[in-house]
């Protein structure tokens, strides 16, 4: 377990360049979280006793799903979070397990490191095709 007192802030991550690798599967139980919760707001910080890095994981990967369009921060010293209209959409996109796994793959194939938005993209995409599968044709 980390020493809190020598445990670096967020600050400090992104301006020493400590290393943080996005987990798709952390943005994923994220956001079920909060479309499955009766807030629609969220308090996600810094300082989460809970978290053995403070929060500072999570807060991370929020701040990732934020520059993807998927939750937005507010409030007036921040950490509140709520999830947009594109967030739900994902949400309802992830949800499924074999959804899920061929949206991974298939952005996989494309580029091995592939980002949210082209996993937003592939999951949309796969969506048409099914609907098209189904006779409705799409332009």
């Amino acid at each position: 377990m980390t020493d809190m007192k020598n445990r670096p802030n967020l600050q400090q991550v992104i301006l020493l360049g400590i290393r943080m690798k996005r987990d798709d599967e952390l943005v994923k139980q994220l956001l079920i979280e909060m479309e499955d919760s009766t807030e629609a707001v969220h308090f996600y910080g810094l300082s989460d006793p809970d978290e053995a890095d403070g929060g500072e994981r999570k807060y991370y990967h929020l701040r990732l799903m934020q520059d993807a369009g998927l939750v937005e921060e507010s409030g007036r010293h921040g950490c509140n979070w709520r999830m947009t209209n594109a967030g739900h959409d994902f949400v309802g996109l992830i949800r499924d397990a074999g959804m899920w796994a061929k949206m991974k793959e298939r952005a996989a194939q494309v580029v091995p490191s592939y980002g949210l938005k082209l996993l937003y993209e592939v999951g949309h995409a796969l969506a048409r095709q099914k609907l098209r599968d189904m006779g409705l044709p799409l332009e």
